[in-house]
This record gives structure tokens, sequence and C-alpha cells, in this order.
């Protein structure tokens, strides 16, 4: 009897850390699944490129489910055709630019003021990378 509640003792220990281990195990991989999955969805919209008074513009929309925070221009990345292009500022359809702490909105047009001219008269490949893993690519044809 005795040897039967020691090892009754001891099966219900190891099912106990092997609870804890296996539930530790799960919360950090849907963690790092959360972390990498993007807060919200972006797309290219028409006209995708746009050069007005010198300045190249990639026009964009936040399409959700969350609101997308702009987080500075540190946070965007620009690729035309193979070649990052520096993002000078992040701007509201009217040109007001937005703060690193504001947030684009669901639904909401932005676009990004680029800071090197590209020529339009040719076709593009466009890819825009944002925080939170967000990610755009889409075609320009003139």
């Amino acid at each position: 009897m005795a040897i039967t509640a020691v090892l009754l003792v001891l099966g219900v220990a190891a099912a106990g850390m092997v609870f804890v281990l296996t539930r530790g195990a799960l919360l950090h991989f849907v963690g790092l699944a959360e972390s990498r999955t993007p807060r919200s969805n972006i797309e290219i919209v028409p006209p995708g490129l746009n050069n007005s008074g010198g300045i190249t513009y990639v026009f964009l929309r936040n399409l959700g489910p969350d609101p997308l925070p702009v987080e500075g221009v540190d946070a965007w990345t620009v690729v035309i055709d193979g070649s990052v292009i520096a993002v000078n500022r992040i701007e509201d359809v009217n040109g007001v630019s937005f703060a690193a702490s504001d947030e684009i909105a669901v639904g909401q047009v932005f676009k990004i003021a680029l800071s090197a001219l590209v020529d339009l008269s040719e076709p593009h490949d466009i890819a825009v990378y944002g925080p939170y893993s967000t990610r755009a690519r889409a075609g320009y044809s003139p």
C-alpha cells in the first residue's frame, strides 16, 4: 500500500512538472507568433507612385484590423526595383506630416515621401515594409 501511495505521489508530481514545462513553452511560442504577426495590413493604392513638387510619393491604405502606429520614418522601408529608397516623411493625403506617436486609422489613405525622385515613365516593382511586419507590394505601370 505504501508503494502505491509513493508511486501515486510521484506520478502526480511528474504530471505537474510536464504541465508547467509544456505551458511555458506554449506561451513562449504563442508570444513569438504574435510578435511576427502584422497588427494591420496595408496596400498600395492608385496612383501607387506620384511625383509632385519634386518629390515621389507612394500611396497606401491601412486595411486594418487595427490602427497602425507610424513610429517614425525609420520604421518604414521602401524598395523600388530592388533598391532601397530612404523615407523622408509620412503624410496624410492632404500633405500633413504624421508624428512618430500618431496612428494611421483603419481605412485611412496615407502617403510616404521618398528621398529620391523615381522615373514614372517606366514600370516599377514597389514594396513597402512598415512597423509590426506590415508590408505591401505592387507593380507600377505608366
